[in-house]
């Protein structure tokens, strides 16, 4: 419903943020709320001419994310931070290291043995922690056996930098 709609946008969106959106009714009492709305009709049109409003990227974004989540419901909010943090990391080769810095983040080292160097420091951090909204995403590895394929990742890194791969080796 409109009212439904304005609560939901009153919560998440500030006011003076210009909103883009189709001609359904509920969205006219945006102006009179403190957002700019600006509205593109797609039976005319697919770029309002006056004002160049569109819909066609959030139409895109939504389209990869939906397709990606697929029908699973319980998929969606996993789905949907991987996209947001390839969205955000634009750079694959960069990906991995953001991973482990917010692994290094999240988590201090553990140490059995009595050695300062390796022992968990339960100091605070100096930075604060990362949303875990913004953590790892969760596939193409279950999120049940994340720290397992990682460390295994990083292993056979660190075993490329000690020789040369051979020239059948698979990369």
């Amino acid at each position: 419903t409109k009212e439904t709609l304005l609560q939901i946008i009153k919560e998440r969106i500030l006011p003076g943020t210009t909103i883009m959106s189709d001609c359904w009714c509920s969205y006219d009492c945006l102006n009179s709320e403190g957002y700019r709305h600006q509205t593109v009709n797609h039976t005319y049109n697919f770029v309002n001419p006056e004002t160049k409003a569109h819909t066609q990227h959030v139409e895109r974004l939504w389209r990869e994310v939906r397709w990606k989540a697929g029908n699973k419901r319980h998929h969606m909010f996993g789905h949907l931070m991987e996209f947001l943090f390839r969205f955000k990391h634009t750079v694959y080769q960069k990906r991995f290291h953001e991973i482990f810095k917010n692994i290094a983040t999240l988590y201090r080292p553990i140490s059995t043995d009595n050695d300062p160097k390796t022992t968990q420091d339960t100091t605070p951090p100096e930075t604060e922690p990362v949303a875990i909204t913004e953590i790892i995403p969760p596939t193409p590895i279950s999120t049940h056996s994340i720290v397992a394929p990682i460390l295994t990742a990083k292993e056979s890194i660190c075993q490329c930098h000690k020789s040369p791969p051979s020239k059948n080796a698979l990369i």
